[in-house]
């Protein structure tokens, strides 16, 4: 692996978020600023300011032309991006995790501390549905038409586009083994079609589950082989997880800067690698192809995955 530096930066930066064409990368600072880079040019194109507080979680809109950002200051802001304007603000309290919804025109974010999800229309800047629960992550189904989400006592639910429970869902899947709540969930399909999601834990632990059978792939299945005791030896909370689309490699990067590559079909560990990150953990490019994180110097850096096919 090569490491690229990005940018000094601020002092302190708390996240990340590609844009889904690989072109850009979106990072929130402790100070509420944004800064949109080319990831191409390493080149800082332009700053959103607008957020008082420590931006927690970004995310860009399916087509790039929106970025959605919470922050500790209890806004959600959406943001133009050919226009660099903020065109809504939605005030609740401190998200913890945002979804675009279908088309983009809709947002989801939860509130572990205020035990809510809520559900606006963005254009209309409209509330259209509002849920109690101590939830963290959440994930859409590729159709947008289940949403999985990682609630409090470790289980993961499931209500639909509307955020409603419904028969035809599975109810929830369980955990085990007191390994705490999980605070990253990815929503992915292997070479097979089969849907997979992968809950990151506040115990540094991985867990794959087949959707909607709710089996815990331990062992052999659709091509797995996953032991447990191998995905045991993270020591920190998972930052993010990448999925290789031919279904043979898992990366994880943790909140502690290490990164783990895997192969799935062998369960050997292929790469274990100390990034000095800082505490904020890092985030991989859509494709998998790419980590971007800061370093203890505030540096931004990229590294290529080469190894990783597109998930």
């Amino acid at each position: 692996m090569t490491n690229i530096s990005l940018s000094e930066g601020e002092p302190v930066i708390v996240g990340f978020a590609w844009s889904h064409d690989e072109q850009y990368i979106a990072i929130g600072y402790l100070s509420g600023k944004i800064e949109i880079w080319d990831a191409t040019s390493n080149q800082i194109i332009f700053s959103l300011i607008g957020h008082t507080d420590y931006v927690n979680d970004l995310i860009w809109s399916s087509d790039d032309t929106l970025l959605a950002s919470g922050s500790f200051d209890n806004t959600i802001r959406i943001w133009n991006i050919s226009s660099q304007t903020q065109e809504h603000i939605f005030m609740e309290g401190f998200p913890d995790d945002i979804e675009w919804g279908k088309n983009n025109d809709i947002i989801v974010a939860t509130f572990a501390f205020d035990s809510i999800i809520i559900g606006w229309e963005v254009q209309e800047g409209s509330e259209f549905s509002r849920m109690r629960g101590t939830l963290f992550d959440i994930d859409w189904r590729d159709d947008f038409d289940v949403l999985a989400m990682s609630v409090g006592n470790g289980e993961i639910l499931f209500v639909n586009e509307n955020l409603n429970y419904q028969p035809s869902l599975p109810l929830s899947f369980l955990t085990n083994d007191n390994i705490g709540s999980a605070t990253i969930l990815e929503w992915v399909v292997d070479n097979s079609g089969a849907d997979l999601i992968i809950a990151g834990f506040t115990s540094g632990r991985v867990q794959i589950w087949a959707y909607p059978s709710g089996d815990l792939l331990f062992e052999q299945l659709t091509g797995f082989s996953a032991s447990r005791e191998n995905f045991d030896v993270l020591q920190h909370p998972i930052s993010d997880i990448s999925f290789s689309k031919d279904s043979h490699r898992l990366s994880i990067v943790t909140t502690g800067g290490m990164f783990y590559e895997w192969d799935i079909s062998t369960s050997e560990l292929i790469q274990q690698l100390d990034l000095n990150f800082s505490s904020f953990g890092g985030a991989f490019s859509h494709d998998g192809t790419q980590l971007v994180y800061a370093d203890q110097n505030g540096a931004v850096q990229i590294i290529p995955i080469s190894s990783h096919n597109t998930r």
